[in-house]
C-alpha cells in the first residue's frame, strides 16, 4: 500500500513588513503621550512649583492605570478587544489635545485650577494606557512574534522620539529662557572633596547593611546547595 504524499507550495505571506510597521507606530502612539509629560517635566516644575508635579503626576497616573487594568482583566471575556484598543487610542488623542488646549487657554499660567486639569488628563492617560497595552499585547500574542517585537520597539522609540523633539524645540527657541541652557543648573556649587575617612563615616550605615547582606547570603546559599538533605515528601 502506497501513500500519496501531497506537496503544497507554501503560501507567500504578504504584507508582513507593513504590519510590522503598523505595530511599531501603534507602540509609539501608546506611550508618546506619557513620555512627553515626563520629558517636559522641567516646564511643569517651573509652572507648578508648589505642587511638585514630577511626583504628583506619577502618583496620579499609576493608580488609574493599574485600577483600569484590573477591571478590564476581570471582565476580559465580556469585552471586545478591538473596541478596547480603539477606545484607548481615542482617549490618548483627546487627552493630549485637551492638554495642549488647556495650556493655551491659561496662557501658560500656574495655579491650582490648571494643575488639577493637568492631573485629570494624566489620569486619562493611565486609563488609556490600560486599554491599549493589554488589548494590543493580547491581540498580537496570537500573531507572529515579529509583530509583538515591533510593538515593543515602538514603545522604546517613543522615548527617543520625544527626547529628540524636546532638544529641537529647546534649540529652536534660544531666546526663551536661554534655550538648552535652561536645563542646566544656574548656580553650580563647588564641593570640596571629602577624605576617605569622612566618606566612610557618612556612609557607614550603607557599608554595614551591605556587609550584613553578604554575610547572610553567603551563610545560607552555599550550605543549602552543598548539604545533602535526603529525600523529603510533603507533610514531612
Amino acid at each position: 500500500m502506497t501513500l500519496a504524499v501531497e506537496t503544497e507550495t507554501p503560501l507567500r505571506l504578504e504584507g508582513k513588513y507593513k504590519a510590522m510597521a503598523v505595530c511599531w507606530v501603534l507602540g509609539i502612539g501608546s506611550l508618546i503621550s506619557w513620555s512627553s509629560m515626563l520629558i517636559i517635566g522641567d516646564y511643569y516644575n517651573n509652572l507648578f512649583k508648589k505642587y511638585h508635579p514630577t511626583r504628583a503626576l506619577t502618583l496620579v497616573y499609576q493608580p488609574f492605570a493599574l485600577g483600569t487594568m484590573a477591571i478590564l482583566a476581570y471582565n476580559e471575556s465580556k469585552i471586545d478587544t478591538r473596541k478596547r484598543n480603539i477606545t484607548g487610542y481615542t482617549i490618548f488623542f483627546a487627552s493630549t489635545l485637551a492638554l495642549l488646549l488647556l495650556d493655551l487657554a491659561t496662557s501658560g499660567e500656574g495655579g491650582l485650577g490648571p494643575f488639577l486639569g493637568v492631573c485629570v488628563f494624566v489620569a486619562l492617560f493611565g486609563v488609556a494606557d490600560a486599554h491599549v497595552r493589554g488589548g494590543i499585547v493580547g491581540d498580537l500574542s496570537f500573531m507572529y512574534p515579529e509583530f509583538m517585537q515591533s510593538f515593543f520597539a515602538g514603545l522604546a522609540a517613543s522615548g527617543a522620539l520625544t527626547s529628540g523633539l524636546r532638544l529641537l524645540t529647546k534649540a529652536a527657541f534660544e531666546k526663551s529662557h536661554d534655550g538648552l541652557r535652561k536645563g542646566a543648573e544656574d548656580e553650580a556649587k563647588q564641593y570640596e572633596r571629602l577624605s576617605n575617612k569622612q566618606l566612610f563615616i557618612q556612609n557607614f550605615d550603607y557599608a554595614l547593611d551591605l556587609f550584613l547582606i553578604y554575610v547572610l547570603t553567603l551563610s545560607i546559599f552555599p550550605g543549602f546547595l552543598y548539604e545533602n538533605t535526603g529525600q523529603h515528601r510533603l507533610g514531612e
